[in-house]
């Protein structure tokens, strides 16, 4: 009789966690898993960051590389999420140091930038902010040299490194 109690009561808690690790199609917020080349570095303000050093993008090319891997081009809103990106980038980790898009381009305004995924005005979070002589398009950091996480200017055409982001 215990013993017909103890396997019916282990039966039980198999079915409970079985049926509770299975998601449910339709209900919560489901993320496919980042494809090609993608590391995260982490998460923050509900953001989770993401890039990719295997290969350079245009800017455009970067936003659709981000969205085919079910993301968004990365866009930096907090303080917090900037000193994520420090931190993560900070030397001696050389191995990340280079130059990288986000999610800002030149809006039809000159000299006025936008988030690319909301249309919000972009502030640089209190970061080294540099836009070039010549007419530019789109926003990349600079990881690199000197020029560690200055924003910058270039043409959307220039291929750089990726950087993305999910919701956490």
């Amino acid at each position: 009789m215990i013993f017909t109690n103890i396997c019916a009561y282990l039966i039980v808690q198999f079915c409970i966690l079985a049926v509770s690790s299975t998601p449910l199609k339709g209900h919560g917020r489901q993320f496919e898993e980042p494809i090609n080349n993608f590391t995260s570095f982490g998460s923050v303000d509900g953001k989770e960051y993401f890039y990719d050093r295997t290969q350079a993008a245009t800017w455009y090319q970067a936003r659709s590389n981000c969205k085919a891997a079910g993301m968004q081009i990365a866009t930096i809103d907090t303080q917090s999420q900037l000193a994520l990106l420090k931190y993560k980038f900070n030397p001696p980790n050389l191995a990340l140091t280079g130059i990288y898009w986000i999610g800002a381009r030149e809006a039809r305004t000159i000299d006025q930038f936008k988030w690319d995924s909301t249309g919000g005005s972009i502030s640089s979070v209190g970061e080294t902010w540099v836009m070039s002589a010549i007419p530019e398009y789109c926003v990349y950091i600079n990881y690199g040299g000197n020029y560690h996480g200055r924003w910058e200017t270039r043409s959307c055409d220039t291929p750089y490194y990726q950087l993305c982001e999910k919701l956490a």
